[in-house]
C-alpha cells in the first residue's frame, strides 16, 4: 500500500464519518468572526457574534443597533472577505438577529 498525503486522508475520512458538514461549519463561523474583524476592527467586531452556518446562511447575532446598522452597509464586503479566505463561495446569506435591544 502506497503512502497518502494528509490532505487527500483527511477530507475522505471526514465524508466516511459523516461530520464534515459539521467540520465546514465550524470552520465557517470562525472564519466569519475574524474576517469581521478584517473588515471592520476588533472594537466593533465584539458586538457581532457568529452563531452558526447551515446550507449557505450564516446566523448571527447583533448585541447594538448601531453595529446591525453598519452591518447592513458592510454584509457584502464580509462575505466577500469571509469566502475568498474560505476560497469557495459557501456564504450566501448573513441573518441577523437582535440580541439584548
Amino acid at each position: 500500500m502506497a503512502f497518502q498525503s494528509f490532505k487527500r486522508i483527511i477530507p475522505s475520512a471526514l465524508n466516511r464519518s459523516g461530520i464534515n458538514d459539521q467540520v465546514s461549519a465550524s470552520l465557517v463561523v470562525d472564519e466569519a468572526k475574524r474576517a469581521l474583524i478584517r473588515v471592520w476592527d476588533e472594537d466593533r467586531a465584539a458586538f457581532v457574534e457568529p452563531l452558526s452556518f447551515t446550507k449557505g446562511e450564516l446566523h448571527i447575532a447583533v448585541s447594538s443597533p448601531s453595529a446591525l446598522a453598519l452591518l447592513r452597509t458592510s454584509e457584502l464586503p464580509w462575505m466577500n472577505e469571509i469566502n475568498r479566505a474560505l476560497g469557495s463561495r459557501l456564504v450566501l446569506r448573513i441573518v441577523a438577529k437582535r440580541k439584548g435591544f
